[in-house]
């Protein structure tokens, strides 16, 4: 089969060889695989599986909502941490499977290659697009709000999208059993204006990018 290009989705559960409930890590690992493989099918040409140890892949065909999909796993796994890595190129085998546990090619082992350079790293986003700016800014904003999220309490994480979905602090407030004052209280101390801001510019970027990628496919 001749190659073709897609999107590898390559993550890695930080410091998994410490945790004491590797059950427990199993089970949540699987849960929100299964969750993430439903809610965003019509993206992927192969849906996320654990590949080898504590590594999960899938193939994407487009990246629109991959900043969804890492915050789905981040919600799932909290407060273990995990890496992720996006190449987007050539794979030459098994892509007929539709199982990112058979398909490779050289965009597998460019994510290989990636994924050991950022373990030695503080980082826990990577990204290959062929697009050097454009990857640039993904990473740097992705990497930040990411560990502003892994940051916050389960009650800020809850409180801010609420808000977000709602728009009305008395309302997350009455939903909660919390006072407005409290509601707007985690809001400021949470930064939230800059939180959303800097939600809406991943969002734009990785479109521009899968647009970019989808022309040059095209041309």
């Amino acid at each position: 089969m001749n190659a073709k290009r897609y999107y590898v989705v390559m993550m890695d559960i930080i410091r998994s060889a410490k945790l004491s409930d590797r059950d427990g890590l199993t089970r949540r690992l699987i849960n929100g695989m299964k969750e993430v493989n439903r809610e965003y099918r019509s993206d992927f040409l192969a849906p996320f599986e654990i590949t080898r140890g504590d590594e999960f892949i899938a193939i994407l065909t487009k990246i629109d909502r991959l900043y969804e999909i890492i915050r789905a796993f981040q919600k799932a796994l909290s407060p273990i941490e995990f890496r992720t890595i996006v190449v987007y190129g050539e794979l030459n085998s098994g892509l007929e499977s539709k199982q990112s546990s058979i398909i490779d090619g050289p965009a597998f082992q460019q994510a290989d290659t990636m994924m050991s350079s950022l373990k030695k790293t503080s980082m826990t986003f990577a990204m290959q697009t062929g697009q050097e700016g454009w990857d640039r800014i993904a990473q740097t904003t992705m990497n930040l709000l990411l560990w502003q999220w892994s940051g916050f309490t389960p009650l800020q994480r809850k409180i801010i999208r609420m808000y977000q979905d709602l728009g009305n602090q008395k309302k997350v407030a009455k939903m909660i059993n919390r006072s407005q004052q409290q509601v707007q209280a985690t809001l400021e101390s949470c930064r939230w204006e800059l939180i959303n801001e800097s939600e809406n510019s991943i969002r734009a970027t990785l479109k521009v990018i899968n647009e970019k990628a989808k022309s040059r496919n095209s041309a």
